[in-house]
């Protein structure tokens, strides 16, 4: 997809600026502007942000499986049926990204 067809959103935050600085001279050094870098930088971290991200995901529906088990166990039925709709409502959530990911 050429770059002109991406859809972009404009983001703005606050730095240091002694953080600042140093981006903007490692983006005069390899010939970039700052927003260039910037875009290179999350581009570069964005793999390890979203494992991060399934990782927390994954240990969130393991407890929701194990308070299941236990309601199931131990708790009323209502109990039970409501944790299982949230696992499955995050189930659902994470089949659904994994399809905007790779379709």
């Amino acid at each position: 997809m050429p770059k002109a067809d991406i859809p972009t959103r404009s983001v703005s935050f606050r730095m240091p600026v002694s953080i600042y600085e140093d981006f903007q001279a490692i983006a005069t050094l390899h010939g970039m502007d700052l927003s260039a870098l910037l875009n290179s930088v999350c581009v570069e971290a964005l793999p390890g942000l979203l494992r991060w991200k399934a990782e927390h995901e994954t240990e969130v529906a393991a407890a929701r499986l194990s308070q299941l088990s236990e309601l199931l166990a131990t708790g009323s039925k209502e109990e039970a049926i409501a944790a299982l709709r949230k696992l499955s409502d995050q189930l659902h959530d994470v089949h659904m990204a994994i399809i905007e990911r790779h379709p």
